[in-house]
């Protein structure tokens, strides 16, 4: 029976196997795996391979981070909407507590600020 060339090298290329495991797993010879392996640079192909998933994995990890990004600072423009409303109330009712309002201004800057230095790191 012809050995399954393409998944042996697959095996190797696209997993954590070592060649030892591979020619352990499909019976084959040392020295012929090897040359194949050898004249198919199937250790650049496999270090490749391994740089192309990091690369993926960091794209992932920087897109779910500007998601979480953008959520954060919808949630505080909700909440500074929010208070722009109830500054609005007061305003029109004629009971604006300036300290209040300093206050929210202030606690505001400070999440915003918090999240920001959050999400730079």
């Amino acid at each position: 029976m012809k050995p399954d060339w393409p998944s042996i090298k697959s095996d190797y290329i696209e997993t954590t196997m070592t060649l030892a495991e591979v020619q352990h797993k499909w019976r084959l010879a040392r020295g012929t795996l090897s040359a194949r392996a050898t004249r198919e640079k199937w250790h650049e192909k496999k270090q490749q391979f391994a740089a192309n998933l990091e690369q993926i994995r960091r794209e992932n990890v920087l897109a779910r981070r500007a998601a979480e990004q953008e959520q954060f600072d919808s949630n505080v423009l909700k909440v500074a909407s929010g208070q722009l409303m109830v500054i609005a109330r007061q305003l029109q009712d004629g009971k604006v507590d300036a300290a209040k309002v300093l206050k929210l201004a202030n606690a505001l800057e400070t999440v915003q600020r918090i999240g920001g230095i959050a999400f730079t790191k």
